[in-house]
């Protein structure tokens, strides 16, 4: 008797591809639309491939859609199962070209930010790549021989090119992180700041003398969090902890989350703010992958699953038993 192999992630884009066509067809049914839910509800891999071949998709549909002529465009609703086929394909190569988001050739400092639900690439003329999340501003040095950049509020991903005659120097507030070259993610958060490296090594340290003793050497799979308390240190695998980069994808990943934090999360990347008015609801836990800007979805699944009320008031969306 022999055993399937398990599917490759390029099978499952496949497939998730496939999907996306069939549902653009005339057609498509309460039956088809079941089968597909069951499809994405086997695996997170199946939510995950499904939303990036979609926003792939929906790339290539706005590209194909400005490059055309006027007089063309009747016909490009022909061109949107080719445009899916080609998204479930370019995945990958999409980040690559977010990567050109910006670069950095002047020699000065310069103030990097993004709004609530932005999410922004820079590449530096060293060869690093810092990553802005929703609301976020990082200012960024490589005068005078410097390398150093400061997370003034917000979340970003550091992947750092490695020069032993320069390291590296990430301050938040009077923390500072110094790295050779490396990839790691820094959160700073109200009352704290969480590190999380993925790759290389880093020393963590604060520039405060009251708190000279605050400071550790991290290695991969480790998180740091500093309070006003003192720090502490937890290791995970990096697996898990790349997960929590889903936000680079226009993802956000829960996992057994209660419905309250799963809440805040996507508060942090939409103007219009999810109320959670029910104590006993907001314990409920949730898994799955949601887009980071899509609250239909958040409140289709609170909706379906736990047959929660939702009422949208405009600037909040209220979510009651």
């Amino acid at each position: 008797m022999s055993v399937p192999l398990p599917r490759s992630a390029i099978d499952i884009k496949k497939e998730a591809g496939e999907w996306l066509e069939r549902r653009d067809r005339a057609g498509w049914t309460e039956a088809d639309q079941r089968e597909l839910d069951a499809w994405l509800a086997a695996s997170p891999a199946h939510l995950l491939a499904y939303h990036r071949v979609a926003q792939a998709w929906k790339e290539a549909e706005r590209l194909i859609a400005l490059r055309r002529p006027a007089a063309d465009r009747s016909r490009f609703g022909a061109l949107r199962a080719t445009s899916v086929k080609i998204a479930a394909g370019v995945v990958a190569a999409a980040a690559l070209v977010a990567g050109s988001t910006y670069y950095l050739n002047q020699p000065e400092g310069r103030l990097f930010k993004t709004a609530v639900g932005e999410h922004e690439i820079i590449t530096l003329r060293d060869g690093s790549h810092i990553e802005l999340n929703t609301d976020t501003a990082v200012n960024v040095d490589l005068s005078s021989g410097r390398r150093t950049a400061s997370l003034e509020k917000g979340e970003a991903y550091f992947e750092i090119a490695h020069d032993a005659s320069r390291p590296f120097t990430v301050k938040v507030g009077d923390h500072r992180i110094t790295v050779l070259g490396t990839k790691f993610r820094v959160l700073d958060a109200p009352g704290k700041v969480e590190v999380a490296l993925l790759d290389g090594r880093i020393w963590f340290d604060t520039e405060a003398s009251r708190k000279r003793g605050q400071s550790a050497l991290m290695s991969p799979g480790q998180v740091l969090v500093a309070t006003a308390k003192g720090i502490s240190v937890t290791s995970e695998p990096v697996r898990a902890l790349a997960n929590d980069l889903s936000w680079r994808d226009g993802l956000l990943i829960f996992r057994h989350t209660s419905l309250a934090q799963a809440a805040r999360e996507y508060n942090r990347y939409n103007a219009r703010k999810i109320v959670i008015a029910d104590a006993a609801a907001g314990k409920l836990t949730i898994s799955g992958v949601l887009p980071t800007n899509d609250l239909n979805a958040f409140t289709h699944m609170v909706k379906t699953f736990f047959d929660l009320r939702v009422d949208d008031e405009g600037k909040q969306i209220v979510i009651t038993r």
